[in-house]
């Protein structure tokens, strides 16, 4: 099931490249839903055409209301995965609608969220990396760049080699968005005027409110350039073209994948930093801001493009070479295969671990302090407010362990949990909050560790040393696959449980590796 809107003020980015994410998914057997607050009537039917159910939201966007009625939705349909597209969908939007019973993928461009409780996170641009994403679950899987770009099927062949962007033809395609709020279009359709020899095609969408300027400016070019609106065979104008002149959205990652030398315009804030990227990169050039960015200089660089030192052969092979490599086509296919991957393996979905911080510090200390607590440990006496927070800010600093918070699916947290003496091996800690204890999730925290920590810590064995008078611990941890250990380390009055890691080496994947 999917979430996503479309408008004139947001574009249609986010739902088509859903829809490219739906594509893949069918491909595979699956069934999509659709569900929408807003979409332009024009869309329907394209989702209808793809085999895509649409269900409208009635509750105001990203409104409580309306994580309410998508988790409704979602479980009515009984749907393995929920995905999130768009920046309206907030913390408390995503931590809402994280409590269904199935898995959570967001797709994001911009890192913007204070913190990200998905299962999944996608950002398939160019400027994506780990660093927009440090307060996200230790159990949130990332993709990231060109190579997961969500491009629609009639992506995934690859351009011919005789097509016309090889050949001395000068084509040029306009691609500003479907609305092009600025009618940024227009600027560039001045900016063609003064190129002589050339073809152009401004592509626009239905929901264009600047559609007859656009065709009057076409009826004074003298045959330049022609204004195609709803166009269904984006591939086929795109392998037309010898240049783009295209705003800094989604549509880089389409022009790059049909290997199609671009000027790139932005129209929107979040554009700028991949803009620039895809020019640093050498990938794509990026002109400017569009307010600022006059007519002469667009004018300039078409004609060096087309008819100065970058219309070479030997650029031009260049330009397709890094576009290639930035994005293939095959992305939706890559990103439904992690999907099914994890799917498969979200045995513990109703919990996920966090990186503890300065914040868990009073939190931790008052389970420590509980009685039940005091006497389960090795150390019973009180612990004095100074000692533990020196302890606390030891164990951040410690790259030898690892300090993780567990919470539940509405943010509730349920434990501490520690990792010492990392390496192939490490000794877990468990504390759990005096008002979870015997609700049975006790063994659940433990199993969801360990396989975490398996996979992201890449441990060979996890050891727990536990008092002999502590029968509940005892229980939890032979519940969660601990087995005695003749380990002689054991404190005294204690006994040494271990857990091995059964998956073959090859099989634990770090969460940051991308998929062959």
């Amino acid at each position: 099931m999917i979430r996503a809107d479309a408008s004139m003020e947001m574009g249609t980015g986010h739902v088509m490249r859903c829809l490219a994410l739906a594509q893949a998914w069918q491909d595979k057997g699956g069934a999509v839903t659709l569900a929408s607050s807003a979409l332009p009537a024009s869309m329907v039917p394209l989702l209808a055409r793809n085999g895509i159910q649409h269900v409208p939201v009635v509750s105001p966007s990203a409104s409580q209301a309306d994580a309410d009625e998508t988790r409704a939705l979602h479980s009515s349909l009984q749907a393995h995965w929920l995905v999130v597209d768009g920046y309206h969908f907030d913390d408390q939007y995503q931590s809402n609608v994280r409590q269904i019973n199935g898995c959570l993928l967001t797709i994001d461009d911009l890192g913007h969220l204070s913190r990200y409780v998905a299962d999944l996170v996608l950002n398939q641009n160019i400027t994506a990396g780990h660093d927009l994403y440090p307060t996200r679950s230790i159990t949130t899987d990332l993709l990231f760049g060109g190579r997961y770009a969500l491009l629609r099927r009639e992506f995934q062949t690859p351009p011919e080699q005789g097509s016309s962007q090889t050949s001395d033809s000068k084509n040029i395609l306009v691609m500003m968005g479907g609305s092009d709020p600025h009618n940024t279009a227009a600027k560039v359709a001045h900016a063609l005027f003064h190129v002589p020899g050339i073809h152009a095609r401004i592509i626009a969408g239905a929901l264009n409110p600047h559609l007859p300027t656009l065709h009057q400016l076409a009826a004074e070019s003298q045959g330049k350039i022609e204004v195609l609106v709803n166009v269904q065979d984006m591939v086929a104008q795109m392998d037309w073209a010898n240049l783009a002149v295209s705003a800094g959205g989604t549509s880089v990652l389409e022009l790059a994948s049909r290997q199609v030398p671009t000027l790139l315009l932005s129209i929107a804030d979040n554009q700028r930093a991949i803009s620039a990227a895809l020019h640093e990169h050498h990938v794509m050039t990026h002109l400017g801001w569009y307010e600022s960015t006059d007519e002469s200089t667009i004018t300039e660089a078409i004609k060096e493009h087309l008819l100065g030192p970058l219309s070479t052969r030997k650029k031009q092979e260049d330009t397709r070479k890094r576009c290639k490599e930035l994005c293939d086509g095959q992305g939706a296919a890559r990103v439904v295969r992690h999907m099914t991957e994890l799917d498969s393996q979200s045995q513990h979905r109703e919990i996920s671990f966090w990186p503890a911080s300065m914040e868990d510090r009073t939190l931790v200390y008052q389970w420590a302090q509980d009685p039940v607590s005091r006497q389960a440990s090795f150390e019973s006496a009180s612990i004095p407010w100074e000692d533990h927070c020196a302890w606390f800010e030891r164990k951040l600093a410690d790259s030898a362990s690892a300090l993780w918070i567990c919470r539940s699916t509405d943010n509730k947290a349920l434990s501490v949990v520690r990792f010492d003496e990392l390496c192939d091996d490490a000794v877990i800690s468990i504390n759990i909050a005096p008002d979870c204890r015997g609700c049975g999730l006790g063994s659940k925290i433990v199993s969801a560790a360990c396989e975490v920590a398996f996979k992201t810590l890449r441990l060979r064995t996890i050891k727990a040393f536990i008092k002999n008078s502590n029968k509940a611990s005892l229980r939890i941890f032979e519940k969660s696959g601990f087995s005695p250990s003749a380990d002689t380390e054991a404190p005294a009055g204690a006994r040494c449980f271990m857990r091995r890691n059964d998956a073959n080496a090859e099989q634990v994947v770090d969460n940051q590796t991308p998929l062959p």
